[in-house]
């Protein structure tokens, strides 16, 4: 089965197939049966494939070539892409006018500083038409140093594409976060942020602070696992989205907040123009800020419908790693008046 011609595929028929055989055949390598399946079709799913450079080559040659290609989302997580191919690639995504790729997903590859310098130049470069410009970038465990991911938030500034990005597991400094927030300042199209276990700490948290309370747009707000966030970091973001009038859903799971941001989140959650959702799970918030939330929820002054998730917040338990975490298991999911 991992031949087009057992499955009555005829490679004449498609100018991508042919020509992906033939750099194979270049190449001295067996054509992969994913890649030779999905090429004709809208998505190129190639997770956990582990290519590598040999495998990343005739793929890359013919998104470069082929002028048939209709590929919208390209999957290429867990692939072993070394930084020097990432360039490669964003070189094709840039000059070949043929494709429309919508969405990029490059996590658990180390592309490093220069893959995604390639990546925050591409971003820089978007001439605002939405059906041919990446609008969802993840770049999950890439192995990024703050200096280019300041690099790429810096680009977020006029980007009028990018709709979706996500960079957790990758090293954010304070340069980064303030640079981050001066681009939610002025970003107007960035609706879904996720920044899960990117090393935010209080004095980040600072750096963020008036971006995130200016945006306008993004709804989605993902800071999950972000250990050294703690109470202090998370009345700084309370303060920020009590002024937010966008932001619909935020992702606190596992940032050791304890109870004293309990009164402050409870005023988030009374007082928030658009708060929908709100997960603080797997924090230690102990029952006298748990009943807090329930009650703020009950009283949520601004007529919206809000789930508050608090699974684990009661009482100590031990994380599945075997570190010390907090909780007794309660969620709960409140409507206003």
């Amino acid at each position: 089965l991992s031949t087009p011609e057992r499955l009555g595929i005829n490679l004449d028929d498609h100018e991508a197939l042919g020509m992906y055989s033939e750099k194979c055949v270049q190449q001295g390598i067996s054509r992969h049966p994913k890649v030779l399946f999905q090429l004709a079709g809208e998505a190129l799913e190639l997770e956990g494939c582990q290519l590598g450079r040999q495998g990343m080559l005739p793929v890359i040659e013919t998104l470069k070539q082929s002028s048939e290609l209709r590929i919208r989302r390209l999957n290429l997580v867990d692939n072993a892409i070394t930084p020097s191919l990432c360039a490669m690639l964003v070189s094709v995504l840039a000059t070949n006018g043929d494709l429309y790729i919508n969405h990029l997903d490059l996590s658990f590859n180390k592309i490093s500083d220069a893959g995604c310098g390639a990546i925050a130049n591409l971003i820089a470069l978007a001439d605002g038409d939405p059906d041919d410009e990446i609008n969802s970038l993840v770049l999950v465990s890439c192995d990024i140093g703050p200096a280019s991911l300041s690099r790429l938030f810096y680009s977020l500034s006029e980007n009028s594409n990018l709709q979706t990005l996500d960079v957790s597991k990758n090293n954010l400094d304070e340069r980064a976060a303030a640079l981050l927030a001066d681009a939610l300042v002025t970003n107007t199209t960035l609706v879904s942020l996720t920044l899960q276990e990117t090393g935010l700490n209080p004095s980040k948290m600072k750096k963020l602070k008036d971006g995130l309370a200016k945006n306008r747009a993004i709804t989605y707000l993902d800071l999950s696992q972000n250990l050294g966030l703690g109470s202090p970091g998370a009345i700084v973001l309370c303060e920020a989205l009590l002024e937010n009038s966008t932001v619909e859903m935020v992702n606190l799971c596992k940032c050791q907040i304890d109870s004293k941001a309990g009164p402050t989140l409870a005023d988030l959650v009374m007082l928030s123009r658009s708060l929908e959702d709100l997960n603080l799970s797997y924090n230690y918030m102990g029952e006298t800020a748990v009943l807090a939330l329930n009650l703020a929820a009950q009283r949520q002054r601004c007529g919206t419908d809000i789930a508050v998730h608090l699974y684990d917040c009661s009482s100590p338990k031990k994380y599945p790693d075997g570190k010390t975490g907090k909780g007794g298991s309660r969620s709960l999911r409140v409507m206003s008046p």
